[in-house]
């Protein structure tokens, strides 16, 4: 059997999910009486440029209201979110693992702000050797050439979304 050379892997609905989806984290801003319209919008325009985290989340809802929020409740009340509803696959633990005990390195390839997808793999305490946190649209495809070079031909790649996989 031929063993890749490096497995790389996206993190969002690839290794991990949200239990309930993203719902009860626009909870954060209703239960303080924001319409969900708003919320939701807020949370389109935090994703764009870069992707989401919770500061920009935060700052959307407060221009798009005009009214403050405390920031450390806010950020407290995200944390609480996270680790109730951020969940691994059953199988990607193990699936991780198993390349590593075959001495085949692991990456993680994933989009969005790198703070907030940092917070949220930490979570886990996964097993890789290779963390690359994209922000522009076509970052993967860069990323996964600098693991050719490093690691030679024989990368398989996962994702979720087919316009990604297209992309590469």
């Amino acid at each position: 059997m031929v063993l890749p050379a490096c497995m790389a892997f996206d993190f969002d609905s690839t290794l991990a999910y949200f239990r309930e989806g993203k719902e009860g984290l626009s909870a954060i801003f209703t239960q303080r009486g924001i319409s969900e319209d708003i919320v939701l919008q807020a949370y389109k325009e935090a994703k764009r440029d870069g992707g989401f985290n919770i500061k920009k989340f935060q700052l959307h809802v407060e221009n798009l209201t005009q009214h403050g929020f405390d920031s450390i409740e806010i950020e407290r009340e995200f944390k609480s979110w996270l680790r109730e509803n951020l969940i691994l696959y059953p199988e990607s633990l193990t699936t991780l693992s198993r390349w590593r005990i075959l001495h085949v390195p692991v990456a993680i390839i994933t989009f969005g702000d790198p703070k907030y997808q940092r917070q949220k793999i930490a979570t886990f305490h996964l097993p890789y050797n290779e963390l690359h946190i994209v922000t522009a649209k076509d970052g993967k495809p860069r990323e996964l050439r600098k693991l050719l070079r490093k690691y030679g031909k024989h990368i398989v790649f996962v994702d979720d979304k087919p316009s990604v996989l297209d992309g590469v």
